[in-house]
Order: C-alpha cells, then structure tokens, then sequence
C-alpha cells in the first residue's frame, strides 16, 4: 500500500500527517486494516519484535492467522447478516 501523498510504500512515509490518516482508516467499514496495539502504529510501520495485532475486521485477522482467508466482502456480509 502506498502513501498517495509522497507515493512512498506506508512503512517509509514521510508525511506529517499519515499517522492521523492510518488512524482515521481503523473505522471504515470500506478498507480493512490491521495495526500494532503495543505500539499503536499502522502494520507497516511497526517496529514491535512481537506485535499485537488489531483489525477493524477481527474475522478477517482470525482467518489471516488460521489461513483461511477469504475475501473482505464475504467477511462483512457475514458480519450484515448476524
């Protein structure tokens, strides 16, 4: 993923403002993203030798993880329907 301001990859930006803009993404229901809850940084820009991560779509994080990853549309259909 790419900054759109500076067009460097997330984990080398160097725009003032992108941890204001990676943090506003964690309440969108329209991106999925994931980041560190030790160091409270986007996953490309953590640093943690041993990262906690937190999504804004957690069965998208817990089938990451198991490798049972499907598609982010099939994740929130399912979070519309329960």
């Amino acid at each position: 993923m790419f900054c759109g301001e500076c067009n460097n990859d997330l984990g080398a930006c160097i725009c003032l403002d992108i941890e204001a803009r990676l943090k506003n993404l964690r309440s969108s229901r329209h991106v999925a993203t994931k980041w560190c809850t030790k160091c409270d940084q986007h996953h490309t820009r953590c640093r943690c030798e041993q990262p906690a991560w937190a999504s804004n779509f957690p069965d998208l994080l817990k089938q990451q993880e198991n490798g049972t990853l499907r598609t982010l549309a099939d994740v929130i259909r399912n979070e519309e329907m329960s």
